[in-house]
């Protein structure tokens, strides 16, 4: 929130060119993509809220993939294709993944049949969705999904993060985040004040489930209760008390908030994880905290 300046001898000969580009400065800098294992956690001992979000993947460990149809084979592609198409729906199933990419190209090349394109496209979905829907799904189920990252700032203090590819590393995550929660206050721990959206709903309970599964000790007991939690501030439970809940960037964009990464969502990290890009993980999740801290900035003067 902008703040009205005060001084006895304001300089009126300012460069209002150079200002916007150091306040610019701030601003990235604050987003500088730098991936910590940091384990001293110096900015623990920072008084001020602690603004985190996580992003999680299926834990397969636990809950294993549905497992791919084992297609036998058609063999000759063109040999099924020269049949009609009621013999074509009774085989299809048969056809392995390559052999289904290999007939639509040849089906649709030619004077393609609308219903042998449909029994093939159906086929090709029907395997596929399975698997989307496990990924969709279980990413989003606090007692079904893992953590591969966390983001936090504790009050205005560095953007930062952590990820995990290994039960190890999520150790170490849950490790943080329980320091990270906790502030001393003459000579006492106590928890400190969470940011997030959705977090009462959704993070915190992950917190909880997974330091469970991976025995992790807390160092005091989270507080889930949706309204009057004492620990948490849900941005998500304060904007949206009587009306219905829309994504956190879709109020950023309202509100005028720069959003780091725009172009990436939820729905991308599990490929990533896949493909263990975890600094494209780290980034995104930055960026969310980074949205959600000036979200909270701005909510905290406007809403009791």
């Amino acid at each position: 929130m902008n703040q009205p300046i005060e001084s006895d001898n304001l300089d009126l000969d300012i460069d209002i060119d150079s200002l916007l580009d150091e306040m610019q400065d701030d601003v990235d800098s604050e987003v500088e993509e730098t991936e910590t294992k940091d384990n001293s956690f110096s900015d623990s001992e920072i008084p001020g809220v602690l603004t985190y979000d996580l992003e999680t993947v299926p834990d397969e460990s636990r809950f294993p993939a549905p497992k791919k149809v084992q297609a036998s084979g058609v063999g000759d592609v063109e040999v099924l294709l020269s049949k009609t198409a009621n013999e074509i729906k009774k085989e299809v199933s048969d056809a392995t993944e390559d052999e289904l990419l290999d007939m639509r190209a040849k089906e649709a090349s030619g004077p393609a049949r609308k219903t042998v394109l449909s029994y093939i496209d159906g086929e090709v979905k029907s395997r596929s969705s399975e698997f989307e829907k496990w990924v969709k799904s279980n990413s989003v189920d606090p007692f079904r999904c893992k953590i591969c990252a966390i983001g936090w700032s504790v009050g205005r203090g560095e953007i930062r993060s952590m990820t995990a590819q290994n039960e190890d590393e999520e150790r170490e995550i849950l490790k943080a985040f329980w320091r990270l929660a906790s502030e001393s206050e003459k000579g006492e721990s106590k928890p400190r004040t969470r940011i997030g959206f959705g977090i009462t709903r959704f993070d915190d309970v992950v917190i909880a489930n997974r330091s469970i599964a991976l025995g992790i000790k807390p160092s005091f007991r989270l507080m889930l209760k949706k309204y009057g939690n004492k620990q948490a501030v849900d941005l998500e439970q304060l904007i949206f008390q009587n009306t219905k809940v829309v994504a956190a960037k879709s109020v950023a964009r309202a509100w005028s908030i720069s959003i780091p990464e725009p172009e990436m969502d939820g729905s991308q990290v599990y490929e990533l994880f896949q493909a263990e890009e975890m600094d494209k993980i780290a980034s995104y999740v930055r960026s969310d905290v980074y949205v959600e801290r000036e979200m909270y900035e701005i909510a905290h003067g406007m809403f009791e």
